[in-house]
């Protein structure tokens, strides 16, 4: 009766605690919607086609398969349903969703294996002020977050068929999810035995639990992958070969490219990159436990995740590090809430109780440089602010019309969102891109190039920390006549 007593009060308890999370959050996320990175707003402008048209594409009409993530698409049109209409509040609503949803999940985790809450606390804070992870706010990381805390809990229960639909929504929210797949697949063979030593058995009951767990997977993504192959005839976004074929920026790659951002960003990216030693606390865990398996399960796909986007030698936009992060803050945050269920001594848990106090005041100073309202994302890699591509979205749908094509040297996600004409480039665009067209917007370095075309327009300037002096160009083109179908340029 005492424990049945004692467990009822802890879930008001934890009740009470997530509805705090969801308030805070909401408040939380709020500060970050002047400075949307540029690419949240393709996700913006594929959900907001997707609720007035009907049409899976960048603009109303055009379908286009340049959205990585399919869930994100879906559940941001949801939420335009829920906010009007108003897709930078759809964000807004729903990161505070995910990260309600991703407290609950981690309180979870931390009742079963430690029966307290302190780990789900340092890893919710962690992922929270973490400046990278926050300057991803409305694209698919937070979702991926909460979907591999998620897969972590099912996996640590024992589930099978709704462990395979986490992780089939997990490859809908980002095709690399399918390497936790594999991961699991070989974790529900891991024996932790009681001798002190882990083995791998190819047990029956093993077997039939990942053949479960694999059919599950198969039917959540089967829907999304026949009407993909039907509509665009691949299961994969047209991004993944357009990132692949830009290599890299100069010497900067996936697996270098923290130098680039404590360059360009040092306070930001150092409070960001903080998180991957403190990954290593996951060895402060050293007995043979569930809390171990959960440790491997979680690090071994950081490291597959790293070494496979290190392979593919792609360029280091910052939120390909968001998986790997998250890794280092769950496996150390569980290393972590081993040694603070161990020792009740105050001179180990006041400390430990100050992790996550630290990591948050770092993160509140950064913003307070900004007053808390910042106007461009701690890490990011956009030319314009957002709000300096709303104005000139803003004047390019006044002064243009529907007919106008222009081509788009530069990113499109901000300027296409606001201007809604046609601004064609490969993210845009799927067919019908080329010639002709009647203006050409383009971004130039000023520290680079010099002068300015005499069929300019209309001039802006623009400036971030990662480009502190750049310009917009709109240049009318000549007028040429369209080629015949199949001629050569």
């Amino acid at each position: 009766m005492d424990s049945e007593r004692k467990n009822g009060a802890g879930m008001v308890v934890d009740a009470v605690f997530a509805l705090g999370v969801l308030a805070t959050t909401y408040l939380y996320v709020s500060l970050f919607r002047g400075a949307l990175i540029d690419d949240t707003y393709i996700y913006l402008n594929y959900a907001r086609s997707l609720l007035e048209t009907g049409t899976w594409g960048f603009y109303p009409g055009h379908p286009n398969n340049t959205a990585t993530s399919p869930l994100m698409v879906v559940l941001l049109t949801a939420a335009g349903l829920l906010t009007s209409g108003d897709m930078v509040e759809a964000v807004v609503v729903l990161c505070t969703v995910v990260f309600t949803l991703l407290f609950v999940t981690l309180l979870l985790i931390s009742r079963r294996l430690f029966g307290q809450s302190y780990f789900a606390w340092l890893a919710f804070i962690l992922v929270a002020s973490n400046p990278l992870i926050m300057s991803t706010i409305g694209m698919e990381s937070l979702l991926y977050v909460l979907l591999l805390a998620v897969v972590l809990a099912l996996f640590l229960q024992g589930s099978s068929i709704w462990l395979g639909i986490a992780l089939g929504l997990l490859a809908l929210t980002r095709p690399d999810g399918v390497l936790m797949l594999l991961v699991v697949l070989v974790g529900v063979t891991l024996d932790v035995t009681r001798n002190g030593s882990v083995r791998i058995e190819l047990q029956p009951n093993s077997l039939r639990r990942a053949v479960t767990i694999g059919a599950a997977f198969a039917l959540t993504v089967l829907p999304y992958a026949v009407f993909a192959l039907v509509e665009f005839q691949s299961v994969l976004p047209r991004t993944l070969g357009i990132k692949t074929k830009q290599g890299s920026w100069g010497p900067w790659r996936y697996q270098n490219g923290f130098e680039l951002f404590m360059g360009k960003f040092p306070v930001a990216a150092a409070l960001a990159f903080a998180v991957i030693p403190f990954g290593l606390a996951s060895f402060l865990h050293r007995r043979l436990d569930l809390v171990l398996r959960a440790i491997l399960l979680i690090a071994a796909f950081g490291v597959i995740h790293f070494a496979g986007y290190a392979y593919l030698r792609v360029p280091p936009y910052h939120w390909y590090y968001v998986p790997v992060l998250t890794a280092c803050i769950l496996a150390g945050a569980l290393g972590v809430a081993s040694v603070f269920r161990a020792r009740s001594a105050a001179w180990i848990r006041l400390p430990l109780l100050m992790l996550p106090v630290l990591f948050a005041g770092g993160t509140a100073y950064l913003l307070q440089q900004d007053g808390y309202r910042p106007t461009e994302a701690p890490i990011h890699t956009n030319w314009a602010e957002p709000g300096t591509y709303r104005e000139i979205g803003q004047w390019l749908n006044q002064n243009l019309s529907n007919e106008d094509r222009v081509r788009l040297t530069g990113e499109v996600g901000t300027l296409g969102f606001y201007a809604r004409r046609q601004l064609l480039d490969v993210f845009s665009c799927r067919t019908d891109c080329g010639a002709p067209w009647q203006y050409h917007l383009d971004m130039r370095d000023n520290r680079n190039e010099k002068g300015t075309p005499a069929d300019v327009v209309r001039r802006w300037n623009i400036s971030t920390r990662w480009v502190p002096a750049g310009e917009v160009l709109l240049r009318k083109l000549p007028v040429r006549p369209a080629l015949p179908h199949g001629a050569a340029p």
